[in-house]
């Protein structure tokens, strides 16, 4: 996977039982914080580029993929509120389609 990240996306919707499978794993641009310590300290330790070796959370095993990074900015809630309500439809969006395509395979 090091050698062609790009192939990341393919395989993580092969195999990825995660609900951002739907969109490649993307989990969007993440704040220091937000993610279990051993994916917040191994993604804020990646390069552009970089893929990480596999991690362990309470949630299972991952695999990380640096795409850009990005200096800090504050906005505020006025500014974030639309984009908010977008990322949060489609989580749910990606949510829905990867239950049903589990009950397709049943």
């Amino acid at each position: 996977m090091k050698q062609k990240p790009a192939r990341f996306d393919k395989l993580v919707l092969r195999y990825s039982e995660c609900p951002t499978a739907m969109n490649g794993g993307n989990l969007g641009q993440v704040t220091s914080g937000l993610l279990y310590d051993a994916l917040d300290k191994a993604l804020f330790n990646m390069q552009p580029g970089e893929v990480s070796a596999p991690l362990r959370s309470p949630m299972g095993y991952h695999l990380l993929r640096c795409d850009a990074l990005h200096p800090a900015t504050r906005q505020s809630f006025a500014e974030v509120s639309a984009r908010i309500i977008e990322l949060l439809t489609e989580r749910q969006k990606s949510r829905l389609q990867k239950d049903w395509i589990r009950q397709l395979g049943r």
